[in-house]
């Protein structure tokens, strides 16, 4: 779920410096949408099957293949509409401004590194983490 945030927050911040029409945004929010609810449904399945088995079973992770698997696919596709709608000049020009600009650059490069931390380790590892320092 943190991987799937953390793209949706770069999307929406690409999104913003675009000029997309009404029916782009549907089309980007029905997506991130369905990603998120593919997750929770997975994450739903997954918690059901270990309450229901406590111990290994074959069947119990052929389910929560099947339930993982919804969920790459739904990204699969999310990924498509989202170069459907990004790859275009626009978004190579918004791109190449931010990187050519050095604090924007730097912003860039801080949020990636952000963004890296909270998908490895989440808001507690990150906590942890500088509770130690």
């Amino acid at each position: 779920m943190r991987l799937h945030i953390t793209a949706a927050c770069y999307v929406f911040f690409f999104a913003a410096r675009l000029d997309l029409s009404r029916t782009q945004w549907a089309c980007l929010f029905l997506t991130v949408g369905s990603v998120f609810a593919a997750e929770l449904f997975n994450t739903a399945v997954e918690k059901l099957c270990d309450f229901s088995e406590k111990h290994l079973n074959p069947h119990i992770r052929v389910i929560k293949d099947i339930a993982a698997g919804a969920v790459l696919l739904c990204s699969v596709f999310a990924a498509l509409v989202g170069a459907v709608i990004f790859l275009r000049q626009t978004f190579w020009d918004t791109l190449l401004d931010l990187v050519c600009h050095p604090v924007s650059l730097l912003l860039l490069v801080f949020s990636a590194v952000v963004a890296v931390l909270f998908v490895v380790l989440g808001p507690q590892g990150i906590r942890d983490k500088l509770r130690l320092k």
